[in-house]
């Protein structure tokens, strides 16, 4: 029988047949019950019972303590294993991986100690694609559409950011000059106004008869205007630059043309100006010409002039920001058109000067024969009138440009143009005909 805890009296009778008592105390003591935990990696021994254990679990031993009663341990055990994790990583430039960076592809490996004092190792396949950075330095006229698909006008230094072909960045920087325009200084030397040792008289200035207005775009179908958007010729010039006297004193209106630089050498640019005394030719505040919408590159320029026969670079000339000096007054070649006889210029000593006497500015100068040159001075002055003189004028008639129309007597511009037909070689008549040496 068990018997809860208490003080008791038991009788007993032995085999004699005596009767004996005894008391009895029974004391409560609970069982002592202790529960341990434990982390361990791979294996674990428990001390107390010897035992080595490799699984996670709760294990017991009971025993028998001092008062007789069950001891009971616990164990509440966890095995932890050895760890293995391996990652793939492609990534541009650069990757931090556990406090470390890489910057080149790669294994690499990290093994660390977890609290159980297991290894844990981390094994890291990296791949490093690479980002680029292009620098492009251009020069360009006008403008420039870059490979972002945006067009530039004005010069600086632009940048955008796209991908590459590894799938990073492609950092794109551009350096961009644009010259926009181009200089050039030219010189020639017009026949009909020709004195003497490379200068020129400015009678038609002098006696105020220069137009304000230029000339040439009067005279259509002949100097067509070519150049930026709107530009229609119509240039202007003040009285104060006509004003000026001396060797830069202004002679006459030219046209200039800028031409490509090979056949049919077409016309790229024109400009009307003012030519002075000493062959200089400014536009109309008496500087360099300068066009705007020309890029620099290598053109032919070509001059021409109301009742004189233009003439062309012979070669191409290199036309930039800086003026460059086109000297059509040396005896440096000039363009030649094959099938003409004729210099394409006058010769006077060591000056080369553009041919006079094309009246009808039809690109040759006649004195006999249909269309000559003579029979508009003889309209001018009036046919029934030859001894007349029209003065003062600015007509293209004006053959030596003194600003008076003659067909007979002294200086008449008739015999002007004769004079210079006969001089163009000793064998020339007044039949023969000076032409003009341009493409067109």
């Amino acid at each position: 029988a068990t018997y809860p805890a208490g003080t008791y009296t038991v009788a007993a009778i032995d085999a004699k047949g005596c009767s004996a008592t005894t008391t009895v105390v029974i004391n409560n003591i609970p069982a002592n019950n202790t529960n341990t935990s434990i982390t361990a990696c791979a294996t674990y021994t428990w001390p107390l019972t010897g035992n080595t254990y490799t699984q996670s679990g709760t294990y017991f031993q009971t025993s028998v303590n001092a008062s007789g009663c069950i001891d009971t341990s616990f164990l509440l055990l966890t095995i932890n294993f050895a760890s293995n994790n391996t990652i793939f990583i492609n990534q541009c430039d650069s990757y931090a991986w556990n406090g470390n960076t890489y910057t080149n592809s790669g294994v690499y490996t990290v093994t660390t100690l977890s609290s159980a004092g297991c290894l844990q190792t981390e094994v890291l396949h990296l791949t490093i694609r690479r980002s680029t950075t292009n620098n492009n330095n251009v020069t360009a006229c006008f403008s420039y559409t870059w490979i972002n698909g945006q067009t530039y006008t004005a010069s600086g230094n632009y940048s955008f950011i796209t991908t590459n072909t590894q799938g990073c960045d492609s950092v794109c920087h551009l350096s961009l000059t644009l010259n926009n325009g181009v200089y050039v200084r030219i010189k020639a030397l017009l026949s009909g106004a020709y004195a003497a040792s490379g200068l020129m008289h400015d009678s038609l200035r002098s006696k105020g008869l220069i137009p304000t207005l230029e000339p040439y775009s009067l005279d259509a179908g002949k100097f067509n205007p070519v150049g930026c958007q709107g530009y229609a010729g119509g240039e202007t010039v003040t009285p104060a630059i006509l004003s000026v006297t001396g060797e830069n004193a202004i002679v006459d209106w030219v046209h200039i043309e800028i031409r490509s630089s090979s056949t049919p050498f077409t016309k790229i640019a024109t400009q009307n100006a003012l030519i002075q005394r000493d062959g200089d030719v400014v536009d109309v505040n008496g500087n360099p010409l300068y066009f705007a919408c020309v890029c620099p590159g290598a053109y032919n320029v070509a001059i021409k002039h109301r009742n004189h026969l233009g003439i062309m670079t012979a070669t191409a000339v290199t036309l930039s920001s800086t003026p460059i000096l086109v000297d059509f007054t040396n005896s440096n070649p000039v363009w030649t058109n094959p099938s003409i006889v004729n210099t394409p210029r006058e010769a006077n000593g060591s000056y080369r000067l553009l041919w006079p006497g094309d009246t009808k500015t039809d690109k040759n100068t006649k004195y006999n024969g249909t269309n000559n040159d003579k029979e508009p001075i003889l309209y001018a002055v009036g046919i029934s009138t030859p001894n007349n003189i029209v003065q003062p004028v600015y007509r293209k008639e004006d053959a030596n440009m003194d600003g008076r129309v003659k067909y007979n007597n002294v200086d008449n511009d008739k015999n002007f143009i004769l004079n210079k037909i006969l001089s163009a070689s000793p064998t020339a008549t007044p039949n023969d005909n000076l032409y003009q040496h341009t493409p067109n």
